[in-house]
């Protein structure tokens, strides 16, 4: 590891305690060790002196021309820079090559005894040169503050980084109505085209005299008309069928809770909170898993089939242990590369006693559930004592092709829409690697 790197001191190394939302998005804060104090501007000073050989020069230089950037925090309020710049020796020099800034400026504006806001200038690049084995070059990491005082409320002072000035430009709106009145427009002509070409088959199969129907309009049936009023006949995998319903209803509430949670809360004030807020509501909902999948399961099957403990037990597995593959097959590169997006012991722990508190919640919701079902008086229509095949669909009806062809467009929409709607903008680095990415895609 290099010993002094342009963002950390020799005197750093102190991890600040992280939530569990903190843990999950890879936020690993590392004390900085730069002596700021309140309200005391600082002159240009040195915080390191760094001599890097050649592995450390060339770490360095692959940084720069990655263009890796780094965060700080200064209390609570984040701020970024670049490790460094590819720049020429000279003005008009066209060659380019990679250079560290070695001079952190701080703004930090005040009012009263509270933080308003950060800002950081990198300056005073310098060129990193590619180092032979015993070669080394000398770095002085310096720094500087500047205290200003603000008139600005300290409740206003994430109000920059709530983007809020996203929808001053015109684009923006109409590029919104474009897309919403294009979404009415096709809904309204598909349900259209629907009501027009199943009315007439509506008519015929709820009318009590056949005979009074206009046989001259009537087509040969295809495909899902031709089991209409068959013997009623439950899905099949009827325990995997209620545990992605009632999956389906925990991911539902649990978003929904989590926005207004978001809405009307301030959790954008701590770092993960948002995440950790999303971990325990989604467990908290684990009740309203097990009654949707309690009544699911009960309106396909007797109310003593011993299939709704699969049914429940599958509840609790599908969608968690799918998040947990993907997190273990993530969590091994971050530990093989060693990334701080890592997850530790301790953290794997409590989410594994959450998961099972959440359990408890799933029993007590699936207890809830089947006591609270009754069986609906439904009409259905039986005009057929035996069972008929159900039709075949050709290739580009099954499931997995309709899947895949139904969730492309989906996502190309998304992207060309979030293309349309972020391309004037201009200002930070990930809106705008997202919209190039965006564009690309699409």
């Amino acid at each position: 590891p290099i010993p002094c790197v342009p963002w950390q001191s020799q005197t750093s190394g102190q991890y600040q305690r992280r939530v569990h939302g903190s843990v999950l998005q890879g936020n690993a804060i590392v004390s900085s060790g730069i002596p700021i104090k309140f309200k005391q501007n600082q002159s240009k000073s040195t915080i390191c002196t760094m001599t890097i050989g050649s592995k450390e020069a060339k770490k360095l230089r692959k940084a720069v021309q990655n263009k890796y950037w780094y965060s700080m925090y200064i209390d609570d309020l984040p701020l970024w820079g670049m490790v460094g710049d590819m720049l020429g020796e000279k003005d008009d020099d066209s060659e380019l090559k990679p250079h560290v800034y070695t001079q952190k400026s701080f703004s930090i504006s005040y009012n009263g005894d509270r933080i308003i806001e950060v800002n950081l200038t990198s300056e005073e690049p310098e060129f990193i040169r590619s180092l032979e084995t015993t070669d080394t070059q000398t770095l002085t990491m310096t720094y500087s503050v500047k205290w200003v005082p603000s008139q600005k409320p300290f409740k206003h002072r994430f109000d920059r980084y709530l983007d809020f000035d996203f929808f001053e430009h015109q684009i923006h709106w109409f590029s919104l109505f474009n897309s919403f009145m294009m979404v009415i427009f096709l809904v309204g002509l598909v349900s259209l085209i629907l009501m027009r070409t199943l009315k007439k088959d509506y008519e015929r199969f709820t009318a009590d005299d056949e005979s009074a129907l206009e046989y001259d309009n009537v087509v040969d049936e295809t495909g899902w008309k031709q089991v209409h009023g068959d013997v009623f006949r439950p899905p099949n995998h009827i325990s995997l069928f209620a545990a992605v319903v009632g999956s389906g209803f925990q991911v539902f509430s649990a978003s929904l809770l989590i926005i207004l949670a978001a809405i009307f809360g301030e959790l954008y004030d701590d770092r993960g909170s948002i995440a950790t807020a999303a971990v325990f509501i989604y467990a908290l909902t684990s009740f309203i898993a097990g009654m949707g999948s309690a009544y699911t399961f009960n309106e396909y099957e007797d109310r003593n089939s011993p299939g709704w403990k699969t049914a429940m037990m599958l509840t609790g597995l599908l969608l968690p242990g799918i998040l947990t593959t993907v997190m273990i097959c993530l969590n091994t590169l971050a530990w093989s590369y060693g990334s701080s997006t890592s997850i530790g012991i301790g953290t794997t722990f409590s989410l594994t006693m959450l998961w099972a508190f959440s359990v408890i919640l799933l029993v007590l919701g699936t207890i809830v559930g089947r006591s609270m079902f009754r069986k609906p008086d439904l009409p259905c229509p039986v005009r057929r004592t035996f069972i008929r095949p159900i039709p075949r669909n050709d290739w580009y009806m099954q499931p997995w092709f309709v899947a895949l062809v139904g969730g492309t467009s989906s996502v190309r929409g998304r992207s060309l829409s979030r293309c349309t709607s972020s391309s004037p903008r201009s200002g930070t680095t990930s809106s705008t690697m997202f919209t190039v990415s965006c564009c690309s895609s699409s």
